[in-house]
C-alpha cells in the first residue's frame, strides 16, 4: 500500500516560501520568508555627461543623475566618478559646492562631501570611485521614491569654465 506521502504534489522549485527569481535580486531569507521581499537589487549604473551651461547654472538647477524609485523604495548610492574634459577655461567657483544629493538638493540630504575642486582643473581630470557618506537619519518622505541629483547648495554660481562633466553613479535600490 503506497503511503500518503505519495499522494501530495511535488514541491515548488526552491519550496513554498522560495522567493521569487529576479535576476540580480538580494532577497530577505532570514525569519520568516515570504518571497515577495526584496531587499535589494544588484548594482546599477547611471551616467551623464553635464554640459557648460548646466554646470554654470548649477545653483537652483540640480540635474537628475538617477530617476526616482518607486514609493516604498530608497537609491542608495555606492560610489561617484567625475571627469572634467577640460574645454580650455577652468571654472571659478565663487563658493558654489558640486555634491550628489538623495532628492532634489533643497531637501538637504547630501551623499558625499563636496567634490566642486575637480571644476578647477587645468586638464582632463577624473576623481574615480568617491564612496558614498552615510546621511543621517532622515525624515523616510526625504530618502525614499527619490532620485539622485547633482546641485550646487553653495553661495553661488560657477563662473568662466567651458568643460563638460562626465557623471557616473553606482547605486542600488533598496526597499525602506
Amino acid at each position: 500500500m503506497p503511503s500518503q506521502l505519495a499522494i501530495l504534489l511535488p514541491l515548488p522549485s526552491g519550496g513554498f516560501n522560495s522567493p521569487p527569481e529576479i535576476p540580480n535580486a538580494i532577497v530577505e531569507t532570514k525569519g520568516n520568508p515570504k518571497g515577495d521581499q526584496i531587499i535589494s537589487e544588484g548594482t546599477q549604473i547611471a551616467a551623464v555627461t553635464l554640459t557648460s551651461a548646466q554646470l554654470l547654472a548649477l545653483k537652483g538647477n540640480d540635474v537628475q543623475i538617477v530617476p526616482a524609485c518607486p514609493a516604498g523604495y530608497i537609491n542608495v548610492m555606492e560610489a561617484v566618478t567625475l571627469r572634467i574634459n577640460f574645454g580650455g577655461t577652468a571654472y571659478t567657483l565663487n563658493a558654489g559646492t558640486l555634491i550628489p544629493y538623495l532628492g532634489p538638493s533643497a531637501n538637504g540630504v547630501p551623499l558625499t562631501a563636496d567634490l566642486s575642486t575637480i571644476l578647477t582643473q587645468g586638464a582632463t581630470s577624473d576623481n574615480v570611485g568617491v564612496p558614498a557618506l552615510a546621511t543621517g537619519v532622515k525624515a523616510q518622505n526625504l530618502i525614499e521614491a527619490q532620485g539622485i541629483y547633482l546641485g550646487n547648495q553653495g553661495a553661488a554660481q560657477y563662473t568662466l569654465g567651458n568643460g563638460t562633466l562626465d557623471v557616473i553613479i553606482e547605486y542600488v535600490i533598496v526597499q525602506a
